[in-house]
């Protein structure tokens, strides 16, 4: 499983990122990049270590890694009871100190942690936690201490299962314990941040985790397999993203400004509709009637430079990976359809 990360110092020096660098996952959860130009970025991730590993089952499954599915997912769950362990102790005490002093006991142990968080779920929510079926736990155990090597069905199967225990108790968690949950996420982050060793500024970044929000359709949470569609797709049209900013941002010929830009969708993609687009000057194109966020239907957008030439956002991409995609548009008519309907691919198949 790798992350996009781009440069910001790109944009804000030349209007543009630095291209799309592809970076394995780490641990910190602190990532450290360097583009063409030589800028260094120091990007800190988001979601929290149950919803990485996830995501890493998520991917491992992909890649036909079944038993490293099996064991990511449990290790999810198991950082799961973790996560909730510390925000049921600094609910209750305050302050992360008492875990902090409570953990060093139970850090390796991971049935007195089951026992831990079952007690403390029951303590706070007058309710015994749904867990794993029995049947699921020795699937499990089979798996990690013994050796058996599942089929991609059983991997489905126990992923989902671990999905029914986690997104009830997430929601669950959220919605009472509000205040806890913002402060885990700022100590993560700044946890995180901390391990880059700079003085230099951090950046944060999210990942589209089917832990995470966004992760339903049309109203209903998906199941593994149809987050693992998305996920194969997601990675190709990532893999693909550098190229597409090479033939934004390759020399070939006259630069073409807003309004040519706009002129040529017109005539290619005329089921996008241009909205006027002002400081700066130039146009949006949505597919359809314009929507705004948190659903908008914007596709691509061309603006004037404040320093001369066309800007050219990649507005699909933008949303999904929660990170400006804006280059310097330098290419022709046919980078410019390749680029388009790439982002249409994408907003259809994931928005």
């Amino acid at each position: 499983m790798r992350l996009t990360l781009s440069c910001m110092q790109c944009l804000q020096e030349n209007g543009r990122p630095g291209g799309a660098s592809q970076i394995e996952v780490r641990d910190d959860g602190c990532y450290i990049a360097t583009c063409l130009s030589g800028h260094k970025t120091v990007t800190v991730l988001q979601q929290h270590k149950f919803e990485v590993l996830f995501e890493i089952g998520a991917h491992a499954i992909l890649d036909g890694y079944y038993r490293e599915a099996v064991s990511s997912f449990t290790s999810s769950l198991e950082r799961f009871y973790e996560y909730t362990i510390r925000i049921f102790l600094e609910k209750s005490s305050g302050s992360d100190d008492l875990f902090q002093a409570a953990w060093k006991n139970v850090s390796n142990m991971s049935e007195r942690q089951l026992g831990a968080f079952i007690f403390l779920w029951a303590n706070h929510f007058k309710e015994t936690p749904l867990l794993l079926p029995t049947g699921l736990i020795t699937f499990r155990n089979e798996v990690i201490h013994k050796g058996k090597i599942p089929s991609r069905e059983e991997a489905l199967k126990y992923g989902d299962a671990v999905l029914d225990v986690l997104r009830p108790k997430i929601k669950k968690i959220n919605e009472t314990l509000p205040e806890q949950v913002q402060s885990s996420s700022f100590r993560q982050i700044m946890a995180s941040a901390k391990k880059a060793g700079t003085s230099q500024g951090v950046g944060t970044m999210s990942i589209n985790a089917i832990l995470g929000q966004g992760s339903s359709i049309e109203g209903q949470e998906k199941r593994l397999e149809d987050h693992l569609v998305l996920v194969d797709d997601m990675r190709i049209r990532l893999g693909n993203l550098q190229e597409y900013f090479n033939q934004m941002q390759a020399p070939q010929g006259p630069i073409m400004s807003p309004d040519e830009i706009r002129d040529f969708l017109a005539r290619k993609f005329p089921e996008l509709v241009a909205v006027e687009h002002n400081d700066p000057d130039g146009w949006a194109f949505f597919l359809g009637p314009a929507q705004q966020e948190p659903s908008s239907n914007c596709i691509v957008r061309a603006v004037q430079h404040s320093q001369g030439g066309t800007q050219f956002e990649l507005s699909v991409s933008s949303r999904l990976e929660r990170t400006e995609k804006m280059v310097m548009f330098c290419g022709n008519e046919d980078a410019l359809r390749q680029v388009v309907d790439a982002q249409l691919r994408i907003y259809r198949d994931h928005l």
